[in-house]
């Protein structure tokens, strides 16, 4: 596991996994998210196996950050995307059930897509992906994420507030 820290600032850092085999696509993807300035940390996985590893912290990666998105590729040493996403979904761990992934594919079969959307995939994108849309699709769960933080931190003043006041 490699871990690209990209923080823009002090606010909470929005976690991502990239399970990604081919370095250049990987690399790709990163200076396309450095880029865009997002407030993000990557870490890579190069196969299912280790992506796994990382999600349920097993062995060396006890310590591994939980991530807020998980951008996963379908061809995969080892263990393929699917059979990732399909373990996730029955996970035990509501953060893992409801881990929000995209897709990024090289895939032209339309069952690997159906089954990724049965599994409740967040976004599927056919490699090449285009940046625009990549970009958008993370902004998107970005914001949803900042909210929730936010929604998150205004319920603990209220809290805190009511409990000095009784």
């Amino acid at each position: 596991m490699k871990d690209v820290s990209m923080p823009q600032d002090n606010r909470l850092l929005f976690e991502i996994l990239l399970v990604e085999d081919d370095e250049n696509d990987a690399a790709t993807t990163i200076s396309v998210l450095s880029h865009e300035g997002l407030r993000c940390r990557v870490s890579t996985a190069e196969d299912g196996v280790e992506a796994l590893a990382i999600l349920y912290k097993t062995g060396k990666y006890a310590n591994a950050p939980t991530p807020s998105l998980m951008l996963l590729d379908l061809t995969l040493p080892s263990k393929g995307g699917l059979e990732v996403l399909r373990e996730i979904r029955k996970s035990d761990t509501s953060d893992l059930k409801n881990l929000p992934v995209v897709i990024l594919t090289a895939s032209t079969d339309f069952g690997d897509a159906k089954e990724a959307l049965n599994l409740g995939v967040t976004s599927y994108m056919s490699k090449p992906v285009k940046v625009d849309d990549l970009v958008a699709a993370v902004k998107r769960l970005l914001d949803k994420f900042d909210l929730a933080e936010k929604q998150r931190a205004d319920l603990e003043g209220w809290e805190a507030e009511c409990r000095r006041f009784g």
